[in-house]
């Protein structure tokens, strides 16, 4: 193009970004968001947003104070939510390797993420994003550590009205997704679990406190063991998973 029609494409394309930034909804107009933890139907629709919109929220697992606010000075500074996560060993590497951490209780993994997810709940909000608090992996052979979590999930709806974090992810444990649905919290079996298998397909699944129904969500399993991503394969892969949700409800 000549320079002028140049300069005038650019100013085009910059007008619309404008426009777009201006009248387009962010993630602060659903309601209920606010600086800091969020849970519930506020997170729910925050990551609907996100899928909406065509944005990521990261998903970062720590193990410390020091490695909490870095993650949230990186989001404060990107201007967008974030999730903060906690494996079973980083929750005890949060309150120190040196306490008992004995297979089937679990001590020092439980009081760690219950002790993270305070400080989160603490320190975020002067961070002025939204966060959301997730409990990585929880293997069949470590459900002490979810028990023990969803014991003072309890305690702080009681007290509060919301649970303390704002989703938990479980290996093999549809029975622990009833609990959680009572209590708000968003529950994920993982894309680690033969949930439901159509063929080779394997899904995950998401419950919805509204019916006690799993509700089948994200991608199959094979569209991300395989390194290519073909497009064809994963539209296939996803009309697979939208056939295997309920009706109207579509997928996060």
């Amino acid at each position: 193009l000549p320079p002028d029609l140049e300069t005038f494409a650019s100013l085009k394309r910059t007008f619309f970004c404008l426009f777009y930034l201006l009248v387009m909804p962010t993630f602060w107009d659903i309601p209920g968001m606010q600086p800091g933890v969020i849970t519930g139907d506020t997170a729910k629709a925050l990551l609907k947003h996100a899928k909406d919109t065509g944005y990521v929220i990261p998903a970062i697992n720590c193990s410390s104070s020091g490695t909490v606010n870095s993650c949230l000075e990186a989001a404060t500074t990107m201007g967008k939510p974030v999730i903060i996560q906690f494996s079973e060993d980083g929750s005890a590497s949060f309150v120190g390797k040196g306490l008992p951490n004995e297979h089937g209780v679990k001590a020092a993994s439980i009081l760690g993420a219950v002790a993270a997810a305070h400080y989160v709940r603490n320190v975020s909000p002067a961070y002025g994003i939204p966060v959301l608090v997730n409990t990585d992996l929880c293997a069949k052979t470590s459900l002490a550590w979810l028990d023990g979590m969803l014991e003072a999930d309890e305690g702080f709806f009681k007290a509060h009205g919301e649970p303390l974090f704002s989703s938990h992810l479980v290996e093999d444990g549809a029975e622990y997704l009833k609990k959680m649905a009572a209590l708000n919290i968003i529950g994920d079996l993982g894309d680690y679990s033969c949930v439901k298998t159509v063929g080779n397909d394997t899904q995950w699944a998401y419950y919805d406190k509204r019916d006690w129904e799993l509700t089948m969500v994200g991608l199959v399993k094979e569209a991300f063991d395989n390194p290519s991503r073909d497009p064809a394969r994963m539209a296939e892969l996803k009309e697979t998973a939208k056939k295997l949700c309920s009706p109207g409800k579509g997928f996060l």
